[in-house]
């Protein structure tokens, strides 16, 4: 399958605006203050000096930019569900109603009100809906409900409709709290308990009645008698039914948020230090920045090396609109749950919405459109995430403490706010080599506008995290508060005061951090069709660190390992038999049968900063349309070393000139050729969809190839291509 490797280059790059604005930076610099930024020696100075300049501040001129909420846009959604409701279009309904979900707005005192209920509310607690009757959607004179609630008592109808009494609970439990509307709260009520009692709940559907029918009684002067006596017989008799069921416990129905187990587990014993990863994998080096992995045993086709979650992930702004959650990047099936300020972003589950929030996002919603690709781009998206994740005191102890600054703070004090395994992996992450301020061999006196583009990026999120009262300024004086030196800098994260020059070793962070995500950050790229180079599907959806192992892995164009992401978790599996001793590399980004070699190498260094010599580069493989067909390279399938037309022993034997091995020949092919059928049953199952089905033909089949034939080889390539992609639409399914 070949991959759009333009595309991938586009994200892991600054926004276009920004473009512009390097080039402005550029242009205001006197030749004097050219000297002096090139006479800066490292990260530090570089971001003081652009920090310094007027110039800077009046380009970065940002503003407070994002999706409002609006009540009038939610009652146009909630009307058009209403519309498919009564068509009973459940479906096409219930898609109307996130909408108008998503829009509604949450006034302070709901938004606060929301924040304490669904941080309360237990999966057994939630509420459901019934039959949704033409008074449901109307409101008396003397209503006072909020739109937010009408809208979810609306949705919570829908998803009673689809048979999705969990989520229905939820809907109509928080509607219930947000102020949903007095005369129809015994409706609600009702609808509970029937949810209740289709989740074989029988005493909680008990209670629900009752409730229903003490709000029907308190409202009995504001409806009709005839609507009365109609909700209380009905009512009634649910109660009285629920006095003859008997109770059956299903753990299951007790939980709203159950998610599946993850099918996956390590295919050996986990790591002694590194537990994401198998006992057979050996971290080399002494430090992060020299690391590599090596194979202590044998390990076979399809073996499951690594699962990893990441530190920090990112969603790229547009998919949110897709229905994946903003938080841990699963598809959302059925049910949102939004943002309370903001319409820009979705969640799963409210679980992951005040994970999002408390951590992140409520310092970025304001703000969000910054952070898009215009701007900051993905990239420093993810930057400015990594300082999050942490709050600037601890980010700075870390980075400090793994070598890239003073090592004047106590990195072992017993008040660090986040767990010690965050804390590791954000060490091991600022161990990682990257390349520094004018290292690069392609940055000359000529070409400034590179060696200010990552540092003026830092600048736009130092001054972006300002905005958002991540952090504040106070000054000491009437001086400008561009001078940091006469300022104190608080945290408002860590609720802290730092010191005024550790906000310019912040400047430096982001400025590694920059780094780091350019060389070590995976696009978590999803597959979503079976099929050729033309006729294949895939898209990439976020950008992730995963510092505790994938980052140590070495890139190569014929990896021996491939990366499949379940959402935002990090699967690595063999994708050939790796032996003791050999080295374990995947894929950073281009292939060695995709690109030819000049482009991939220039690629690699642009985008990650690697030199690649990988037994691909150093033999100067060609590319699959220039691949000889005529006949294969064969291999000693004992220790592996090629075999070539002078190591015939007759027609049918060749002997290895290396371990004297003799093997068949004319057996060989007669395994590859039985094999190849099972390898095309395999291609037929991958192409209607069973890939359950097509993985142990194409898997076998690889299997054999590896065994016998050596890169480059258009069928190796081929199968290998296809079971790694059967592997990507597995993950892309859940």
């Amino acid at each position: 399958m070949k991959r759009n490797l333009t595309k991938d280059r586009d994200i892991l790059t600054v926004g276009k605006n920004l473009e512009y604005m390097v080039q402005a930076v550029k242009g205001s610099l006197t030749e004097s203050q050219q000297s002096q930024f090139f006479n800066c020696s490292n990260d530090v100075e570089v971001f003081k000096f652009l920090w310094s300049l007027d110039f800077t501040h009046d380009v970065l001129s940002l503003e407070e930019e994002y999706e409002r909420k609006s009540d009038d846009k939610c009652k146009n959604f909630r009307q058009k569900g209403n519309e498919y409701f009564k068509k009973q279009s459940f479906l096409t309904a219930l898609r109307e109603y996130n909408m108008a979900v998503i829009h509604a707005v949450y006034d302070e005192h709901l938004n606060g009100q929301a924040n304490k209920i669904d941080g309360d509310v237990k999966p057994h607690d939630d509420i459901n809906v019934t039959e949704m009757s033409e008074n449901d959607d109307k409101r008396s004179e003397v209503d006072d409900g909020s739109e937010i609630s009408l809208a979810l008592g609306n949705r919570s109808a829908a998803l009673f409709q689809l048979g999705k009494y969990q989520e229905c609970l939820i809907d109509i439990e928080t509607a219930l709290r947000l102020r949903y509307f007095k005369n129809s709260i015994h409706k609600l009520l009702h609808r509970k308990g029937v949810c209740y009692l289709k989740l074989n709940s029988v005493e909680k559907a008990k209670d629900s009645f009752k409730l229903a029918l003490e709000y029907l009684e308190s409202v009995k002067s504001h409806i009709e008698d005839k609507m009365y006596i109609s909700w209380k017989k009905t009512i009634e008799k649910c109660i009285s039914q629920c006095e003859n069921e008997t109770e059956t416990t299903n753990e299951n129905n007790e939980n709203s948020e159950i998610v599946s187990e993850f099918p996956l587990k390590l295919s050996k014993e986990s790591h002694e230090t590194h537990p994401e990863a198998v006992k057979s994998l050996e971290i080399k080096g002494e430090k992060s920045c020299n690391s590599f992995v090596v194979s202590r045993d044998e390990v076979g086709t399809g073996d499951v090396l690594v699962i990893e979650r990441p530190l920090v992930s990112c969603l790229f702004q547009d998919r949110s609109k897709e229905q994946r959650c903003y938080n841990c990047l699963s598809r959302i099936p059925l049910v949102s749950y939004p943002c309370f300020t903001c319409t820009s972003v979705i969640f799963c589950s409210q679980k992951c919405r005040d994970a999002s929030y408390n951590s992140f996002h409520k310092h970025e919603c304001r703000f969000f459109a910054l952070l898009g690709e215009n701007m900051c781009s993905d990239v420093g998206h993810l930057a400015v995430r990594m300082v999050m994740k942490l709050g600037v005191g601890e980010v700075l102890q870390i980075f400090e403490k793994a070598g890239n600054g003073d090592n004047n703070m106590n990195f072992d004090r017993d008040d660090l706010k986040n767990s010690k395994d965050v804390v590791e992996k954000c060490k091991r992450l600022y161990d990682l080599e990257v390349v520094g301020f004018k290292k690069s061999p392609t940055n000359s006196v000529n070409d400034i506008s590179k060696m200010i583009e990552i540092p003026l990026l830092s600048c736009f999120l130092a001054k972006y995290l300002t905005l958002t009262n991540y952090i504040s300024l106070r000054p000491k004086s009437d001086e400008n508060t561009t001078n940091i030196t006469t300022n104190v800098l608080n945290c408002a994260h860590a609720n802290e005061t730092i010191r005024p020059e550790d906000f310019y070793r912040l400047g430096a962070v982001l400025i590694n951090n920059i780094r780091i995500i350019k060389r070590y950050a995976k696009l978590i790229r999803l597959t979503t069709k079976f099929g050729d180079a033309e006729d294949s599907q895939s898209q990439a959806i976020g950008i992730a660190l995963y510092p505790n192992v994938i980052s140590q892995f070495k890139h190569s164009c014929d990896p021996s390992a491939d990366v499949t992401f379940y959402n935002d978790l990090a699967v690595v599996r063999a994708i050939r038999e790796i032996f003791p001793g050999e080295e374990v590399s995947i894929s950073f980004g281009p292939l060695f049968h995709e690109v030819k070699l000049e482009k991939r190498r220039c690629m690699l260094w642009n985008d990650y900063y690697v030199m690649c010599n990988c037994v691909a580069c150093f033999n100067k493989w060609p590319v699959l349309e220039e691949m000889f067909q005529d006949a294969p390279g064969y291999k000693c399938e004992k220790c592996r070393s090629p075999l070539t037309s002078s190591d015939k022993v007759d027609k049918k034997n060749l002997r290895c000139p290396y371990c004297n091995h003799q093997q068949n020949l004319e057996k060989i092919v007669h395994q590859l050729q039985n094999s190849f059928d099972s390898y095309a049953s395999g291609i037929n199952e991958a192409m209607s969809g069973n890939h359950g089905y097509a993985l142990p033909c194409l898997v076998g089949h690889l299997r054999l190839l590896h065994r016998y034939l050596r890169q480059p080889w258009p069928d190796l390539v081929a199968c290998q291509e296809a079971v790694k992609m059967c592997y990507r639409l597995q993950a892309a399914e859940r």
